[in-house]
């Protein structure tokens, strides 16, 4: 998702823009989907067959593949990273758009810095969470798995009280039975959560 148009789009045109009235009344969580195959099921099945594979849940020794590469994953990794460290999504989620307004530079370390700064959060301990054996892939595996079982196969897919309220693909909304707009989701939220802050 961290070098996804769409995602870079939906952050920036949807998500953001409506997080900023309705961030106290909502359990924000970014969560990313990718392809994932268990090793064991790469040597046991015949070369032909693999693209028709689809596991249903990730176990620790699978490997997780980006759809825009390695470079995504790590993009992915530093936003699950921040979110840990930044639970207040007003941080976390500003450090994340920020990276993916420039997803064609991530993972480079210039504008992980300047992202950092911009929005508060210490790049040395970002860079221990990414580095730390095990840890980034585990919030990677657990986030991937997230959306699997949610059922989520596109990014980006906004989901509201575990329902599916809109999707931004290939460049257009989808699915948005209440509308596309910032104002549109906020509405949404005041809906189902009730008005008061």
């Amino acid at each position: 998702m961290s070098k996804c148009p769409d995602a870079r789009d939906c952050l920036r045109q949807l998500v953001v823009p409506a997080m900023e009235k309705v961030v106290d009344k909502v359990d924000f969580r970014l969560s990313f989907i990718s392809t994932y195959v268990s090793p064991t099921l790469l040597r046991n099945t015949p070369k032909t067959h693999l693209t028709r594979l689809c596991p249903q849940r990730i176990s620790s020794d699978d490997s997780i593949t980006c759809m825009h590469g390695p470079t995504e994953c790590l993009g992915n990794i530093l936003s699950l990273c921040a979110t840990i460290l930044y639970p207040s999504a007003k941080i976390s989620l500003g450090f994340t758009t920020c990276l993916i307004s420039s997803y064609d530079r991530i993972p480079e370390r210039s504008l992980v810095e300047d992202c950092a700064l911009e929005h508060g959060v210490d790049f040395e301990q970002l860079n221990a969470c990414v580095s730390e054996e095990g840890k980034g892939m585990d919030l990677l595996r657990e986030s991937v798995e997230r959306s699997a079982e949610a059922g989520v196969k596109r990014s980006c897919t906004v989901r509201v009280g575990g329902d599916v309220w809109c999707v931004r693909d290939g460049g257009a909304w989808k699915d948005c039975e209440g509308g596309s707009g910032a104002e549109d989701l906020v509405a949404e939220v005041e809906r189902r959560f009730g008005g008061e802050g």
